[in-house]
């Protein structure tokens, strides 16, 4: 058995250099085997490793927004469509009920509203994007924004419409209700 007279660290006979230090145990003869005396004093420290050198920093890559790009589009239709046809169903069954037509009219400015973030949640992202992607999507950007704040402005106003139905409904039940109060 060595002792490594750098660190103090017991290795095989067979080792050329020491495992917690590397240094070279040529010149080192085996040590013989301890007596209990040599047992009790205490091993010499350990050598403080060298600290660990920081790694450079990364550079940083545009963020890929294919998948997103492509994703978008599915996303942005069918929140869209969503809230015009909630817009138009409410107009189909404005005579059905007051509460029915004012639950599709709240659902078409929630889904309005949503439509409207995903447009600018895109096109915050695309200010991430690469030059080359920004160029790319840079118009169909825009158009989206704008067809975004125009249906939701559409929808705003067909839901206040539907409400508008809808209050009429009620006024107009509480005059019927009164009219059959005056003739029974």
């Amino acid at each position: 058995m060595k002792i490594c007279p750098n660190c103090g660290r017991e290795l095989g006979d067979g080792v050329k250099f020491c495992t917690g230090c590397g240094t070279p145990l040529d010149n080192v003869a085996p040590a013989s085997v301890p007596t209990p005396a040599a047992q009790q004093t205490p091993p010499p420290a350990p050598a403080p490793e060298p600290a660990a050198q920081p790694s450079p920093p990364k550079e940083k890559k545009p963020i890929d927004f294919t998948k997103f790009n492509q994703h978008f589009w599915m996303l942005y239709i069918v929140v869209g469509v969503m809230s015009y046809l909630l817009v138009e169903l409410g107009g189909i069954y404005a005579g059905v009920s007051a509460g029915f037509t004012i639950v599709l009219g709240v659902l078409a400015i929630v889904f309005a509203v949503g439509f409207v973030c995903v447009a600018v949640v895109h096109k915050i992202a695309a200010g991430k994007m690469s030059d080359e992607d920004k160029a790319k999507y840079a118009m169909r950007d825009n158009i989206c924004l704008a067809i975004s704040a125009v249906i939701f402005i559409y929808v705003l106003l067909a839901a206040i419409g539907l409400f508008n139905i809808a209050h009429n409904m009620i006024e107009a039940e509480k005059a019927l209700e009164g009219l059959a109060g005056l003739y029974s």
